[in-house]
């Protein structure tokens, strides 16, 4: 926590002393609402009811409760927007000075939480440019998105000055950051233009997709619609796949075509869907070989790749692993593909759906992503996982290849929508990124 964001803390502390709790609930009803958190907490699974239970009483009791679970917690996925809300509708003087105090000096986790909880109601300036200079860079994004969206006379200035005050920076995180501050601007510029009687307040502070403005531009200049080929293949079932890319690169602009037979493809460029058996991609011949061998992107779902040394062996396992956390591959942390894929915030844990506990044997190439061996999921009724130690689990859910010019992503799940948003946004970014590492290789950009 910086010097001047203690000021803060301590001037918003002072203002609130004194100030009588008026919503504290019944000794009985407190202990059962701390008791619910207890058994959440444990249980993994419930937080978002418990939260709201505790957040109830209104008071620094139950803010220090609550941070005292977050603690203990080390994944709120699926019950994270509920307890934020319920953090956000906390309006006691006492507490919300505890809420900035826990926001500046608690763990990562609980300082993501009720930061997001805080920018979601009416923060003071000071508060908000604070955190745009935080040094985890992932809270100062969280307020760069929450001034987009702000109504506040003050959110431009705010985002101009730190914006001038990063401009010569060459730090990647701070230039990072710099981007997400000109993203900021430009959609304040664009809500200006087209004004919404919709409370900005209420939209989630944590962008989708991060798509940089940059980028956009780098892509257009880059690749035609011609070039970017979403495969719907009528064989393999694939509505519900392409659908889910159709619907992502029209919101975002992205130019595209739609292909049900990649027999006849372009000279270059990036193919991207779920495949069939009857696609071949074992021999030199294949149609979709030699267009990575011509320097063409492809990504794919459930199959091998004999050429180019990925081979898919699903080792006995004929059932998936639900609820699987997955993360970076060894040596995949830092990798330009995996920017923005996972999120910064510590309690929310990706998981796709099919993600098999282990998928492809990695003959070469870089392995993306994997099934966290920690936290490997519960198994599929019949599954040979009940028998696995999991700390001997080593699933491969994402492997990339090159060739050339060329290169390949083959997933183990397919290329599907998600249950939680955040882990459909996973699966996005890593598609958007595939495309964006095509522009800019067209740019001689690295």
């Amino acid at each position: 926590m910086t010097k001047s964001l203690g000021v803060v803390m301590g001037v918003a502390v002072t203002l609130a002393m004194g100030s009588p709790c008026l919503a504290e609930l019944p000794r009985e009803e407190w202990k059962a609402a701390k008791r619910e958190l207890d058994e959440a907490r444990k249980k993994g699974y419930g937080f978002g009811s418990a939260i709201k239970a505790v957040a109830v009483d209104d008071s620094k009791r139950a803010v220090r409760a609550i941070a005292g679970a977050l603690m203990r917690t080390p994944d709120l996925s699926r019950d994270y927007e509920r307890a934020v809300k319920a953090v956000a509708a906390i309006r006691e003087p006492a507490a919300r000075a505890e809420l900035l105090q826990q926001a500046g000096r608690g763990k990562l986790g609980v300082r993501y939480l009720f930061c997001d909880a805080l920018l979601r109601g009416e923060p003071s300036q000071e508060f908000v440019e604070e955190l745009l200079r935080d040094g985890e860079p992932g809270l100062a994004s969280l307020a760069a998105q929450a001034l987009s969206r702000s109504r506040a006379a003050w959110a431009g200035a705010a985002l101009s000055k730190r914006l001038e005050e990063l401009k010569e920076s060459k730090k990647r995180a701070l230039v990072r950051q710099r981007r997400s501050l000109q993203d900021a601007l430009a959609q304040r510029q664009r809500a200006a233009a087209k004004p919404t009687e919709k409370d900005p307040r209420r939209t989630r502070t944590r962008a989708p997709v991060v798509f940089h403005s940059d980028d956009r531009e780098l892509l257009t200049q880059r690749l035609s619609a011609d070039e970017i080929l979403v495969l719907n293949d009528p064989e393999y079932g694939d509505e519900e796949g392409a659908r889910l890319l159709e619907g992502f690169l029209d919101e975002h602009g992205v130019r595209y075509s739609v292909i049900s037979d990649p027999s006849q493809l372009p000279q270059d460029g990036v193919l991207i869907g779920n495949f069939s058996a009857k696609f071949s991609f074992s021999g030199e011949r294949s149609p979709l070989v030699q267009f990575v061998r011509r320097g063409g992107f492809v990504m794919t779902a459930g199959q091998s790749w004999a050429p180019f040394g990925i081979e898919f062996r699903r080792s006995g396992m004929v059932s998936s692993a639900r609820d699987g956390v997955l993360i970076p591959g060894p040596k995949a942390k830092d990798h330009f593909l995996l920017e923005d894929v996972f999120p910064a915030n510590p309690l929310l844990r990706v998981r796709w759906e099919q993600a098999l506990v282990e998928g492809y044997t990695v003959g070469e190439g870089v392995s993306l992503v994997e099934v966290d061996p920690a936290a490997p999921g519960r198994p599929s009724p019949g599954s040979t996982f009940a028998r696995l130690r999991p700390r001997k689990v080593r699933g491969v859910i994402a492997n990339f290849v090159t060739r050339g010019r060329g290169a390949v992503i083959v997933l183990e799940p397919s290329i599907k929508p998600q249950r939680l948003a955040h882990d459909e946004a996973a699966l996005k970014q890593l598609v958007l990124n595939f495309i964006l590492a095509k522009a800019r290789q067209r740019a001689g950009k690295k």
